[in-house]
This record gives C-alpha cells, structure tokens and sequence, in this order.
C-alpha cells in the first residue's frame, strides 16, 4: 500500500506539471486514525517545485492515507471535505478550511478516542498491543531514556497508535516540520532494545535538524541515516558491553 501511495503521488506531480499547476496543497483524512504528524501536515500548501514524496508530499510514513489537490487561492474556503465521526463511526462532511487542530479538538479530544495516545497509560496494552512488551506511554519513554541518559530537553514525544502500522519496519519518525518532534511506532515497543534504539536514533535526527537545518538533511537523507545508524551502534555495544542491556 505504500509503494502504491509513493507511486500515486509521484503520478500526481507529473499530472500537475502538465496541467501547469503552480501549488499544490496536502490532505489528510479526517477520522480517528490520523495521525498528528499528517494533522500538522494536512492543509500545507507548497510550491510545485518543492514536491518531493515523504518529505513535502505523501507517503509520509508507512500506510499514510494522505493525498494532495491542486491549490487555488481563490477556492480554499470554497465546498466541503469529508470525515468520520470518532464517536458513531458514521461519515460526514466540514467546511473545507477547516483545520486538524479544529477539527480534533470537536470531533476527537470531545469523545476521548484518537489515534495517537494523548496520556499516559498506568496499565499494560491492550487490545491489539497487548502482545508488545514495553508499554506505550509517554511516561515509559521518558523513563528508558532517563534510565540510558537519553537527553529529552526540548524534544515532544508522541506515540501512533494506528493498528494499521502492526508488523511494519519501521518504529519511529523525527518530525521535520516541527523539529524536536518524535513520533514512536507500534515496533518500537516490540522489545527494550528496540524502544532504546528508537529513542536515540530519531534523537539523532532531531539532532542533525538542529545542527544542519532541515532541508539539508533532507536533500542528504542518505548520509545523514547511516550517520544515524552508526551512533545507534555503538550507543548500543557500549550499553551491552556495560551489561546494562
């Protein structure tokens, strides 16, 4: 499904250099699965030029259901958009200049469903998590990284609980749009190891961010990952080695 959505998207762009579109502008899908990542993304308008998939345009994780339209200023509080009420599950419609942001704070935190974790759990996982050893909470994270002397100051800390997302591989995201983000995926709870790794690489990345910007780090993704991954490793001997992993 990604693939395919990293496909549709690079289509798209083809489909708007044709028909001379000069912005395009992301949409998300408005129910209880969005994730706050493609919430902050959703209603971002670029310039054709800048469309690049994963980064300015879909997929922007795995599974993401994310799509863009052609921007048109003149049109931006014109129609409807369609969304799932969290609450009966039924669909519906909301103005289209309606924001995540407005539109969560109505239809999500009013019912208490979401599907990113908004507080901290003080029990085990449940339901389709239940199987995952360490516990999906905020308080967990900030206490593995307390535990392995992971600085946190001025990083945020969400977690995905997308069902959708189960037997991916990939565990976590650092957030570009707004840097000192980190989003934490259902695999990274999979082990200690695992959410101990996670915790660094992606504070790595926030890290590279900071220190080159955002754009650089992104036109050198490649270097910049295997930088990220050969951190993590040592980071990781040196623990084991230490017998504290």
């Amino acid at each position: 499904m990604t693939e395919s959505a990293y496909m549709a998207s690079a289509a798209q762009k083809e489909c708007y250099n044709d028909l001379n579109v000069e912005r395009y502008e992301v949409v998300g899908t408005f129910d209880n699965r969005m994730c706050d990542y493609c919430g902050a993304m959703d209603g971002k308008v670029f310039p054709l030029k800048d469309f690049k998939e994963g980064s300015t345009a879909p997929p922007f994780h795995p599974w993401c259901r994310c799509t863009t339209v052609p921007y048109f200023e003149d049109m931006k509080d014109v129609g409807e958009r369609w969304m799932r009420d969290p609450e009966t599950g039924r669909g519906g419609t909301v103005p289209n200049n309606m924001t995540y942001q407005e539109w969560k704070a109505k239809y999500v935190d009013k019912t208490g469903e979401s599907g990113i974790i908004g507080m901290e759990r003080r029990s085990g996982n449940t339901g389709v998590f239940s199987h995952l050893p360490e516990r999906m909470s905020k308080k967990h994270i900030r206490g593995i990284a307390k535990e392995y002397g992971i600085d946190l100051n001025g990083v945020s800390i969400s977690i995905d609980q997308n069902e959708e997302l189960l037997g991916i591989s990939v565990s976590g995201r650092a957030d570009f749009e707004q840097v000192g983000g980190i989003t934490f995926f259902p695999l990274a709870f999979s082990s200690k190891e695992e959410l101990v790794r996670t915790l660094f690489h992606e504070k790595q990345h926030v890290e590279q961010f900071r220190a080159f910007g955002v754009e650089y780090v992104q036109q050198h993704r490649g270097h910049f990952e295997k930088l990220a991954y050969e951190a993590e490793n040592r980071f990781i001997q040196k623990l084991k080695k230490e017998g504290r992993l």
